[in-house]
């Protein structure tokens, strides 16, 4: 009895496979036919197993029986010709932008994907990264539209690769969509054939101004082509982008000059890239445009860029500094209020020309982040150097007297320090 129920039991099984296989053999030559593969041939496998083979170009595509299983669609798409180096999903995605600082919407759009810089800049433009983010977060874009997939995509050693059936996908998905959507992919992955060029033209190209950026660079250390990088960057001179421009700018020489004095002056350039350009501009920067600039600044409460014209200003001229502290002074406290770089950059600045009206704004600024070490220490320093510069106040010293106005009354303590009543010891620094 036993070995009759054994018997029916394989039957019954090797009949259903057979069934089965012939469906899966249907949706494998409508699928293959759709997407328009040449050289289809049928090929077996193990056991009862059967493979369909075909090619899309240069690309190798193979459709599996998955074993066992109930689902009578149930496949496995291997797309081989891929660049052996691409490796997905990856730990390691970010390593090709080198270190870039990418605003956190563009940092979401990079997909897990790893592999030599040169040849990523080059593969991943903008729409190609949003397929290869979708597909590696179980999404798959189909006509335009993006439906939730379960396909388990991997990449490696030159081959996509991704499971289809019934449970990996939305009721509508057909195995044409998947193989049709990784062949997509799949073309885009392959490497152009000029690499640097592509790079290149993805510099000029590429939605993200950090990952042009990024571009810049790796056209530059990269490429083995030092015409190709000096055309990429003088191209980059007219990118919209204010950040890429200062890169290429600062790269170019003399002939970035222009440019960086250009942003020096633009008010709609951000206060980061406008302190660059001073530094970078130093002695091809004029006193006039500096002054010109540190009083726009100010007027913007742009502190990171007051405070590179103060540097460069006190290093020039030092006296011609005193007659822009009633202006400045009032602006940089108010700047203390902005946040981060910004804010570190003001309360440098009044360091370096505040007065004592400006000791209270500094260490209420400093109470009201405690947990920030570097505006800690900066205060102390510009405290410090505040009250070196307080040098007629005999006997030598500035205390804030009581109260909540935060006046400023001459000290009878003869050790030199600023005192805060509203501390033990006098908040001495």
């Amino acid at each position: 009895m036993d070995l009759a129920l054994e018997a029916l039991s394989f039957a019954w099984n090797s009949a259903r496979w057979v069934w089965n296989g012939r469906e899966r053999a249907r949706s494998w030559l409508l699928a293959a036919t759709e997407c328009g593969l040449t050289g289809m041939a049928a090929r077996k496998t193990l056991g009862w197993n059967w493979a369909l083979e075909g090619r899309a170009g240069p690309l190798h595509v193979r459709l599996d029986s998955l074993f066992p299983g109930d689902d009578p669609l149930a496949t496995e798409v291997t797309i081989r010709g891929l660049p052996t180096d691409l490796v997905g999903p990856s730990s390691d995605r970010l390593r090709w932008l080198g270190g870039v600082d990418l605003d956190p919407e563009a940092l979401r759009g990079m997909p897990p994907v790893s592999g030599p810089a040169l040849l990523l800049c080059a593969v991943m433009d903008g729409p190609t990264r949003r397929l290869v983010r979708n597909l590696f977060a179980g999404r798959i874009d189909v006509d335009g539209a993006v439906q939730t997939w379960t396909g388990s995509p991997r990449l490696r050693h030159g081959a996509l690769s991704a499971s289809f059936g019934a449970d990996t996908g939305s009721p509508t998905l057909a195995l044409a969509d998947v193989l049709a959507a990784l062949l997509d992919i799949a073309r885009r992955l392959l490497a152009p054939e000029d690499v640097a060029r592509a790079v290149a033209r993805n510099a000029q190209s590429d939605p993200e101004p950090g990952v042009r950026i990024h571009h810049l660079r790796t056209v530059l250390s990269d490429a083995a082509d030092p015409q190709l990088a000096q055309a990429t960057y003088r191209a980059a001179l007219a990118d919209p982008a204010a950040e890429v421009r200062l890169e290429a700018a600062t790269a170019c020489g003399p002939e970035g000059e222009p440019v960086l004095r250009a942003l020096v002056a633009d008010e709609q350039a951000p206060d980061r890239c406008r302190a660059r350009a001073v530094r970078v501009l130093r002695a091809a920067l004029s006193t006039e445009r500096a002054e010109a600039a540190l009083v726009q600044a100010l007027r913007a409460h742009a502190s990171m860029t007051a405070l590179a014209c103060l540097e460069l200003l006190q290093a020039r001229r030092p006296a011609s500094i005193d007659a822009i502290v009633p202006t400045a002074e009032p602006a940089l406290v108010e700047a203390l209020a902005q946040h981060g770089d910004e804010r570190l950059a003001a309360a440098e600045a009044l360091g370096r020309i505040g007065t004592a009206a400006a000791v209270l704004p500094l260490r209420e600024a400093a109470r009201a982040h405690p947990g920030d070490g570097a505006l800690r220490q900066v205060v102390r320093e510009s405290v410090a150097a505040i009250q070196a510069r307080l040098t007629g106040a005999s006997p030598g010293q500035l205390a804030l007297a009581g109260g909540a106005s935060g006046h400023v009354s001459l000290a009878e303590d003869a050790r030199g320090r600023v005192a805060m009543p509203d501390e033990p010891g006098g908040g001495s620094e």
